[in-house]
């Protein structure tokens, strides 16, 4: 997943990708209307393109919990 590939991207310190995987988890929220974590995906691809890794490590658990929020309304939608 973009989430599994962003936390990879944080732990190997790859600034770049962590931009990248950021920068997708934003688009893909914004196509589901998922604006929370779209918000989330922009911080964290504005910290990879700083070279910011250390802001990444908290907006990881945001991401987590905004995804599994995005789950839940989901489901119930269903």
């Amino acid at each position: 997943t973009l989430i599994e590939a962003l936390k990879k991207a944080w732990a190997d310190k790859d600034a770049p990708v962590v931009q990248r995987e950021g920068h997708s988890i934003k688009g893909a929220s914004a196509t589901v209307g998922a604006m929370r974590l779209r918000h989330v995906g922009y911080d964290i691809e504005r910290a990879g393109e700083a070279g910011d890794l250390a802001k990444v490590g908290p907006l990881i658990q945001s991401i987590d919990e905004e995804y599994k929020q995005l789950l839940r309304v989901m489901e119930k939608a269903h």
